[in-house]
């Protein structure tokens, strides 16, 4: 059974579309993060128009083109914490 954690929403050109960005995890261990371009439709609710997934690897490519990390090599590390994210929802899929 594959596992969807919804990341990110990201707001489309127009009201009735948007980016919706999942962590993918399959069966067998593996994961992939999906970009979904969704519409809105009355009636059927958000639908996706088309998909993108992305290998772990060109995940770290892609994010790497947007820049540096936000945090500088030279700043101490904090103790580790788990921090709840409000619109973050993990979801089991057939």
């Amino acid at each position: 059974m594959n596992s969807e954690c919804t990341l990110a929403t990201l707001p489309g050109s127009t009201d009735e579309d948007r980016i919706l960005v999942v962590m993918v995890q399959t069966a067998d261990g593996t994961s992939h993060i999906s970009m979904r371009h969704q519409n809105w439709a009355d009636g059927i609710g958000w639908y996706d128009q088309k998909s993108l997934d992305l290998e772990p690897e060109q995940f770290r490519m892609l994010r790497n083109l947007c820049g540096p990390a936000s945090r500088s090599r030279s700043q101490p590390r904090a103790e580790a914490v788990t921090l709840l994210f409000p619109g973050v929802t993990c979801v089991e899929s057939a």
